[in-house]
């Protein structure tokens, strides 16, 4: 609430805006987001880091950091064809690397005129707390002749990406299953080479006092440590190229679907996730071998040798 027990809300519109990337000069749809005068106490986390905020009733945008990095023509001071006219990009912002990166802000009314509208879309209100959403549901479900979906932001957001999350998702597991069985083999043929091609010392071992268990222990953690060196040498590739870059979703020509900025982060959870994997491979390719070369009769090995 602001002073005097008035809600802080605001009443918004949202449409497309036409732009080009910068990696192929390829067309390309983003958000443009008209907004009200407490657009900016709603979202607390929009921070203005370049040129000014723009002005109500005129064509004037402010851009987010991630669709600048992303599409041309949106620098500060830099002018964009949209809806009626051309409109000109006075201010930057920057909303913690959330999507609202990836859009225009624009004055509310000024883009219902351009465009042409007469409704808003959205109403974006803070609450007082986060169990204050149940009671705000309730109220304007009790309110006569009005039909609303209330969510949070986030959950909105999510629902709004969800099929393409489960297409991705999909496309991820069953890449990552496939070739999660090639490591697999790729690791059992490495393992059978290495212990085929040290059998006599293998033999020579177990003749002088070692058990099969402690060979197969050796084999094990040999294909353990190759496969944790290898999974490092991975992570550190796809951290030095892929943490910290800006993409964006595929939208189409049509304008049907709004491209969203992100940028890519590669947590810490992602790498112990990605070294248990592969060490969990290199068991797996690891095991039989070494089981094999702990249970060879050692007579055999050393006659072949």
């Amino acid at each position: 609430m602001a002073a005097g027990g008035r809600p802080v809300a605001s009443a918004e519109v949202v449409v497309l805006a036409s732009v080009s990337r910068k990696s192929d000069d390829a067309d390309a749809f983003i958000t443009l987001r008209g907004v009200g005068p407490e657009a900016f106490a709603v979202r607390k986390e929009v921070k203005l880091v370049e040129g000014r905020m723009f002005r109500p009733g005129l064509h004037e945008l402010l851009v987010g950091r991630a669709a600048q990095r992303q599409f041309t023509g949106l620098s500060v001071g830099s002018r964009v064809r949209l809806g009626d006219g051309d409109w000109s990009v006075v201010g930057a912002f920057t909303s913690d690397g959330s999507s609202l990166e990836s859009i225009l802000l624009a004055d509310a009314d000024t883009v219902l005129t351009a465009y042409r509208r007469n409704a808003f879309n959205s109403v974006t209100v803070l609450l007082q707390s986060p169990d204050s959403l149940g009671l705000l549901k309730r109220a304007l479900s009790s309110t006569p002749g009005l039909l609303v979906d209330v969510w949070r932001e986030p959950e909105y957001l999510a629902s709004l990406n969800q099929p393409l999350n489960r297409l991705l998702t999909a496309i991820a597991y069953t890449v990552g299953a496939i070739m999660a069985a090639g490591a697999v083999f790729a690791a059992l043929n490495t393992m059978y080479t290495a212990v085929s091609a040290r059998r006599t010392e293998i033999a020579t071992l177990r003749a002088v006092g070692f058990g099969g268990l402690s060979i197969v222990v050796s084999v094990v953690t040999e294909a353990l440590l190759l496969a944790a060196i290898g999974a490092l040498f991975g992570v550190t590739t796809v951290y030095v190229a892929l943490d910290g870059r800006t993409i964006s979703t595929i939208g189409d020509v049509f304008g049907n679907n709004p491209q969203l900025v992100y940028s890519l982060n590669i947590r810490s959870f992602a790498v112990a996730s990605s070294v248990a994997l592969a060490c969990a491979v290199g068991l797996l390719g690891g095991i039989v071998p070494a089981v094999r070369a702990g249970c060879a009769p050692v007579a055999d090995a050393l006659r072949s040798g």
